[in-house]
């Protein structure tokens, strides 16, 4: 009789011990590293962070004439999230939420961040253009376009002609040509047979750079809007930069 009561009494205790199986977690975030080549649109900008691996904030230095040195960032359930430099608190205490962000690509770890800023009644406002960059592989002589806009655009640089898909990036070739000049022509499909002209124009092609050809959607005014819109019908902006190879 006794022995039963111990054996009761044992299975009294497990039972309310708590069992590891049934306790509810809490929804695991998706995280991996990328890296991040950044250009400011129309400023130089200084006042933007990123997340990095180690879960803290680096600040980002972009200027319009070059791509920044590598940094570092973090994929959190498929975005890189930007935030406000210095870091700061709202009323409550509690952190800031992100001023821009963008959407990682399945398989992609890295990138070239187009970063624009403008200000409107003391606010600033950011917006964000990234599209798969491979640095290592694009080499002095060498052209790489990158379509930023939400259209399937056509882009041709003398005789080599290719089409960029929204979002995507694509190498360009070009001839030697004798006075260093070439022409651009960039078109949008209307639909799949019909192409219309948006824009031509001659820029220089010097052998011991790289070129970048940015085309983005039109930016409105700073004073008509508080940001940048990727809207339809808006005029389509081309950026060329000169950039360096980085040093191996």
């Amino acid at each position: 009789m006794r022995l039963i009561y111990l054996k009761t009494l044992f299975l009294m205790i497990v039972a309310m011990l708590p069992f590891e199986g049934t306790a509810q977690s809490t929804p695991s975030q998706t995280s991996y590293p990328v890296t991040l080549r950044v250009i400011s649109i129309n400023s130089f900008v200084t006042d933007i962070s990123v997340k990095a691996p180690s879960n803290d904030k680096t600040r980002i230095v972009a200027r319009s004439s070059s791509l920044s040195a590598p940094i570092d960032a973090l994929v959190v359930n498929g975005y890189v999230d930007f935030y406000a430099y210095p870091d700061t608190k709202t009323a409550e205490g509690l952190p800031m939420p992100p001023v821009a962000r963008f959407q990682a690509q399945p398989n992609v770890t890295e990138y070239l961040v187009l970063i624009s800023a403008t200000k409107l009644d003391g606010q600033r406002n950011f917006v964000v253009f990234a599209a798969p960059f491979s640095d290592q592989t694009f080499s002095s002589g060498q052209t790489i376009a990158l379509n930023f806009t939400e259209w399937n655009l056509a882009l041709r640089m003398g005789e080599d002609m290719g089409v960029i898909n929204s979002g995507e990036s694509q190498k360009l070739y070009w001839p030697t040509s004798s006075d260093e000049h070439l022409n651009i022509q960039i078109a949008r499909s209307v639909d799949e047979e019909k192409w219309e002209l948006v824009m031509s124009t001659r820029i220089n092609i010097p052998s011991d750079r790289r070129l970048l050809v940015f085309i983005l959607p039109g930016i409105p005014p700073a004073e008509t809007s508080s940001g940048p819109v990727v809207a339809t019908g808006a005029p389509i902006e081309l950026r060329v930069i000169y950039d360096r190879p980085t040093a191996s």
